[in-house]
């Protein structure tokens, strides 16, 4: 069978219904992906560092932003320098507080905020620092200069000099092409007007600072007499100084020893870095800031930050005093609030009604079904598998969030007509025609099965992660993924010994599975968990290549992984769009999802998935020796048994057994049955394997 990339997603389309569109686009709107930021758009009006925010950030920061536990706003430091009777309520949360206790007591040089990838610290630092300073608080951006600091468009260049230890190269790459520009365009203006860099002020102060500048200038004056001629030499002198030297930094000094202002760097976007270029990063950036007396704040994941510190001592000394960790979001927060706005923009945007079909549906319908719609995703088990699938991430969470709203399955379960043909109808029977499964299959599909061919993102993203396939890699290809999850599941970290205990567990004197082909398998497979989040490493962010892979020692499993070998793949909707990613074997009439659309078939699909690979698993084992099988036992299995199908062949029974399949009772007796004799033949396999 051809796996379901092949798939050609235009047969799946819908036909367009003018209803779904105005339901799409109010369900999307809820969680917003922060703006982008212009730096250009950072001037010094009046004296003070004003950052002219675009409608998109206005309204962001204004209506989307996580709104933060009220009552903070009377706390002493935020009425010393914001307006609290303009102030949005809700807007000051304790983040904001230690940054203004960092600014003013200045307990370290260089802080750190910590947060996992998706936490939202760009948009926590940017809501403070361009929104919150900006709109609020005059009193201190009267003496803060904000130079925000970008890493995201420079890691290749970064890490690419870096490894290559040029250690002043590195340091002129940071400088002249990253923040060179970015305080160029925040502090010239600051400078005497007609004059900005050349004014006598500056220079005066830059000779103090280097005394070869002032050498080489009473040289000049005493070669040239003519008083123009003189100085088209300084300027050209100057010019050359500026282009060759850190000249900017000395002015960050200037204009806070002479002007009283707070020069601040930001650095964010650091993640990608390895953890050896971040120290060398942010010793370069602690060293400045001593030598220049200015402040800093780098954004850094919490594993990558403890193994720095743990690697190297003078990270201990570096951020000893000055630490703001972020806790998880919580997006049923932003969705409460989403629903708030949507209720007002509803309320005020439709006039009338609107045509479903042959139903008019009112403004208070509309409001009704996007309510339940969102609730939907409140219910406990979708709310635990949104947070796993998208590890926290915000922005992965908005994805999934655009996916659900776009999927054409409220149509084929006619939700919708059912519930709304029905006078007098009331949110209860709304939840009741709603089921969970709604939520799970227009998520986990990518939305390939059924959609709106307008409103269908055209690329998603790879937010769900096949367990059951390694791609074109044919080692163990179903179940190469499930076994490599359960060695770390078992407390295992070396990746060294991983790869020669799965080639040593797995080959057999007839295979024509060699050591570099296992090891190709096992790269592979690692790289797809590590970048769909499911096993974690301090040592690197993504994986690129398998050079990358060389460069970590240990990974470890985390809570979405977990929750993917608990609980995911034991779903039926998992297991029933996943199968069409696998090499199925001839000889198994297995059908793809968008073909088999009664439940009948539906399940008779997962029966039989589940059946080839419980073939595969006694397939391996028979070829097993002791030793190897002890080896599978205590490394690669699963909670100590040797066929993980036992497990999805028990989930798949309960689920029958639980009443999801109660509208058809002779279905359901066959499909329970057909499960149970699965079960007791594994069962039976298992027991024997050992003896």
């Amino acid at each position: 069978m051809r796996p379901s990339e092949i798939l050609n997603p235009v047969q799946c389309k819908l036909p367009n219904n003018s209803f779904y569109p105005i339901l799409q686009n109010y369900i999307i709107d809820i969680i917003r992906e922060t703006p982008s930021f212009f730096k250009n758009k950072l001037k010094i009006i009046d004296g003070v560092c004003k950052y002219d925010l675009s409608d998109d950030e206005k309204k962001f920061f204004d209506k989307y932003i996580i709104f933060r536990p009220k009552g903070l706003e009377n706390i002493p430091q935020i009425k010393k320098y914001f307006n609290i009777e303009k102030i949005h309520s809700g807007k000051i949360s304790q983040y904001e507080i230690d940054f203004i206790d960092w600014i003013e007591k200045k307990p370290s040089m260089i802080a750190v905020l910590l947060g996992n990838v998706g936490w939202g610290k760009t948009t926590l630092l940017r809501h403070f620092f361009f929104y919150l300073i900006q709109q609020y608080g005059k009193r201190i951006a009267q003496k803060i200069i904000p130079i925000y600091i970008d890493l995201k468009s420079f890691i290749n260049e970064v890490e690419s000099i870096s490894r290559s230890r040029d250690i002043e190269g590195f340091k002129k790459l940071f400088y002249f092409k990253i923040i060179r520009q970015s305080i160029s365009n925040v502090c010239i203006p600051l400078l005497k007007k007609g004059n900005g860099f050349h004014s006598e002020e500056v220079w005066s102060f830059l000779k103090q600072c280097d005394p070869e500048l002032d050498f080489v200038e009473d040289f000049i004056a005493h070669c040239y007499s003519d008083p123009t001629e003189f100085d088209k030499q300084i300027f050209k002198n100057r010019k050359k100084f500026i282009d060759e030297n850190e000249a900017y930094y000395w002015v960050l000094k200037f204009l806070k020893e002479k002007n009283g202002y707070s020069p601040i760097l930001i650095i964010d976007n650091a993640d990608p870095l390895s953890v050896d270029v971040i120290n060398i990063l942010v010793k370069y950036i602690h060293a400045k800031c001593e030598l220049l007396d200015l402040q800093a704040i780098i954004s850094l994941r919490p594993n990558t930050f403890y193994e720095i510190k743990n690697k190297y001592e003078h990270f201990n000394e570096v951020f000893a005093n000055f630490r703001i960790k972020l806790n998880e979001p919580e997006p049923t927060q932003i969705l409460y609030n989403g629903l708030k706005l949507m209720r007002k923009e509803i309320n005020r945007s439709i006039n009338g009604t609107i045509q479903f079909g042959n139903i008019r549906l009112s403004t208070k319908d509309i409001l009704n079904i996007c309510e339940i719609l969102i609730k939907l995703l409140l219910s406990d088990a979708v709310k635990e598998f949104l947070r796993n699938v998208s590890k926290g991430d915000l922005d992965n969470w908005a994805h999934l969030l655009k996916v659900y709203a776009q999927s054409g399955f409220l149509d084929e379960h006619n939700a919708l007509k059912r519930i709304l043909t029905e006078k007098g109808y009331n949110k209860s029977e709304f939840q009741e025609y709603f089921p969970q499964w709604i939520a799970f299959a227009s998520i986990i599909t990518h939305n390939y099965s059924t959609y709106f061919r307008n409103h269908r993102i055209a690329r998603p993203k790879d937010t769900i992660i096949n367990l059951f396939s390694n791609r074109q890699y044919r080692v163990n290809n179903q179940l190469i993924r499930v076994h490599l999850l359960s060695y770390f599941y078992n407390d295992q970290q070396n990746i060294s010994a991983l790869k020669d205990l799965y080639f040593d567990t797995f080959w057999d004197n007839n295979s024509s599975i060699d050591y570099k082909r296992c090891v190709k398998a096992i790269n592979f497979a690692l790289k797809r968990l590590i970048n769909c989040g499911l096993l974690s490493s301090a040592d690197i962010f993504k994986i690129s290549s398998n050079d990358d892979l060389e460069k970590i020692n240990k990974l470890e499993i985390t809570s979405s992984g977990a929750y993917y070998l608990n609980t995911l793949v034991k779903r039926n909707e998992y297991l029933r769009y996943m199968k069409d990613g696998c090499y199925i074997d001839d000889g198994f009439e297995i059908i793809n999802c968008s073909e088999s659309r009664s439940r009948a078939e539906i399940y008779n699909n997962i029966y039989s998935f589940i059946k080839f690979l419980y073939q595969k698993e006694c397939k391996w084992y028979s070829k097993m020796n002791r030793k190897q099988k002890d080896l599978f036992k205590d490394f690669f299995s699963y909670n100590g048994n040797f066929h993980f199908t036992r497990f999805l062949g028990i989930a798949m029974r309960d689920y029958g057994q639980k009443g999801y399949l109660r509208n058809d009772r002779d279905f359901k007796t066959i499909y329970i049955h057909q499960f149970s004799d699965l079960i007791q033949k594994i069962e039976t396999a298992e027991n024997n394997i050992l003896k």
